[in-house]
């Protein structure tokens, strides 16, 4: 059984995790998992907003969770 981002995002495993983009596709499979951090977002703005841009266009959802729920 395919487990998807609706399912992530209902289970209690990151209780402050949020959606950044892409709703409608909440029933799409995770096929696969990418962590990347962004220490200094305020001079890193430019390269997020083009990796939302290039989820976006794709239809890939983004997944927010903050530092002190990974760590």
């Amino acid at each position: 059984m395919a487990y998807t981002v609706k399912q992530l995002l209902e289970s209690k495993q990151f209780p402050d995790m949020r959606l950044v983009i892409c709703k409608e596709n909440l029933n799409q499979e995770i096929k696969g998992i990418r962590i990347i951090e962004i220490e200094d977002m305020v001079q890193k703005v430019n390269y997020y907003d083009i990796l939302l841009k290039f989820c976006s266009e794709r239809n890939i959802p983004v997944i927010e969770i903050s530092e002190d729920e990974y760590y």
